[in-house]
């Protein structure tokens, strides 16, 4: 009795351990949160740029017509593709008719001007002739007399010079005359036939003075001096000359120099070259009945002119040539460009789902009518793709690998205060039990769908929480769904 009284207490005892277990499994279920969890990863942070584009020709060709022309019909639109001869626009026939009138008038006056310049011109280099001719003459002139004023002051230094030197030799030959007599004189003194005396006093047969004239030194004097002012006055007479000369000469080189470059003369021709040129367009246009025809195969780029309007000075039409490389266009923002740099691989994708994954970035240009949007231009090879087609594209950079990867959804709180919940689990009296801890984390890099955090921040093997089905906080009890605990390869991004 005692022994089913003792095995019906333990199977109760048994059956309330159920009870309560199954009690506070189903309170867990109420209370608890639910949540996701992920391993830490090794990965590689993949940026992707996307957007879409036109694929246009590198050879562009420009189709003009004449400015002010009335166009009938524009026959075309933008992108759309043209053979070579095909008529992109017609132009009234009245109004080219109109043209043809005023060009000719235009003409008419312009080869008016022109023969009135030539005229002018040839007034000019007479006058310039004859002023170089005037030139020469007077420098001729001032040469001959020159030279003569030169040459007869030239002779008058030498009558001047040869009359001091003749002066000179007078004086040393009295001077001779006077000392043999005076040696003469002292013989007969010595001899005792005369009486004492210096000989100045002497008088000749006639009772005249014998004094010598040249032993007077202002005469001498005088002749130097003269000398010096012919040498003077030569002297005076050669620079004036040179002077003279070189003015007139001066003036020859002037008069001969060609005249100054005008380019009016030219101007009118080139201008009177190109209403001829631009006559013969008009007439060419009026003969083909107002026509303007594509000049070779492509792809209408741009128009500006409609019908109704009026043709203006740039080019009626821009094609893309269809032969040769091409490039694709098209628009990325601001925050796009740490990813997008020249040289980087580009994927492009047609409509018809044809794939091109060799085109590589061109350049990038802001865009000056949107700030903040940039322009990439794409180099495109020769393929499937053409010109006028629009295609999306895909840029994709790789930063990495880092070791401490955790998808995006794992992280919590503001830019530089950012945290993540790491699953803990401990063994108790009812099992084991889950809770979040809180972590906080550096994250060096993120994307669309991952997060690079610093490295030691997480072990290997810890798990984060990546998604709950109510509120969590740090210490917060939390079952794990058996079927949310993500494993991904290494090499996996997305």
């Amino acid at each position: 009795m005692r022994r089913e009284k003792l095995i019906k207490w333990i199977v109760m005892f048994f059956a309330a351990m159920l009870l309560f277990t199954f009690l506070s499994r189903a309170a867990d279920s109420v209370t608890v949160a639910q949540v996701q969890a992920s391993g830490v990863q090794n990965q590689l942070i993949v940026h992707e740029v996307s957007g879409n584009g036109t694929i246009e020709g590198t050879e562009e060709q420009a189709v003009f017509t004449l400015e002010g022309q009335k166009v009938e019909q524009v026959l075309v639109q933008e992108g759309e593709a043209v053979k070579e001869g095909q008529v992109l626009l017609t132009v009234l026939d009245s109004s080219i008719q109109e043209s043809i009138d005023a060009k000719q008038d235009e003409i008419e006056e312009k080869e008016l001007a022109v023969s009135d310049l030539e005229s002018q011109k040839a007034v000019e280099e007479q006058k310039k002739a004859n002023e170089a001719l005037r030139a020469q003459q007077d420098l001729d002139t001032a040469v001959g007399n020159g030279d003569i004023n030169i040459a007869n002051a030239r002779n008058e230094l030498n009558i001047a010079r040869q009359r001091l030197a003749d002066y000179r030799a007078a004086k040393a030959a009295a001077k001779k005359a006077e000392e043999q007599r005076k040696k003469q004189q002292n013989e007969n003194e010595f001899s005792g036939s005369a009486d004492f005396t210096d000989g100045s006093d002497l008088k000749d047969e006639t009772g005249e003075s014998t004094e010598n004239p040249y032993l007077d030194s202002t005469t001498e004097q005088a002749l130097a001096d003269d000398v010096r002012a012919k040498q003077d006055a030569l002297n005076q007479i050669i620079m004036s000359r040179n002077q003279e000369v070189t003015a007139a000469d001066r003036a020859r080189q002037d008069a001969a120099l060609p005249t100054p470059q005008d380019s009016t003369g030219s101007n009118l021709e080139r201008e009177l070259e190109n209403l001829k040129e631009e006559l013969g367009q008009l007439q060419t246009l009026l003969q083909n009945r107002g026509e303007v025809k594509a000049p070779a195969d492509g792809v209408v780029k741009s128009l500006s002119v409609s019908t109704g309007g009026q043709t203006t000075g740039e080019a009626a039409a821009v094609l893309y040539k269809l032969t040769g490389e091409m490039r694709m266009t098209g628009m990325i923002q601001k925050d796009d460009l740490e990813y997008v740099d020249a040289g980087t691989e580009v994927t492009l994708k047609n409509s018809r789902g044809l794939t091109e994954e060799n085109a590589r970035v061109l350049s990038v240009q802001e865009d000056a009518s949107a700030p903040g949007s940039f322009i990439i231009t794409v180099s495109v090879p020769e393929g499937d793709f053409a010109v006028g087609e629009n295609v999306d594209f895909t840029v994709k950079k790789e930063n990495g690998p880092y070791t401490c990867c955790v998808p995006l959804s794992a992280l919590y709180g503001n830019p530089g205060q950012q945290y993540v919940f790491v699953l803990d689990t401990e063994d108790t009296a009812l099992g084991e039990v889950q809770t979040a801890r809180k972590v906080d984390v550096t994250v060096k890099e993120q994307n669309e769908t991952r997060a690079a955090l610093q490295e030691g921040t997480l072990s290997a093997d810890q798990k984060v929480i990546t998604g709950s089905d109510r509120e969590i906080e740090d210490g917060s009890r939390v079952r794990l769904r058996d079927s949310c605990l993500l494993y991904t390869s290494d090499a996996a991004d997305d």
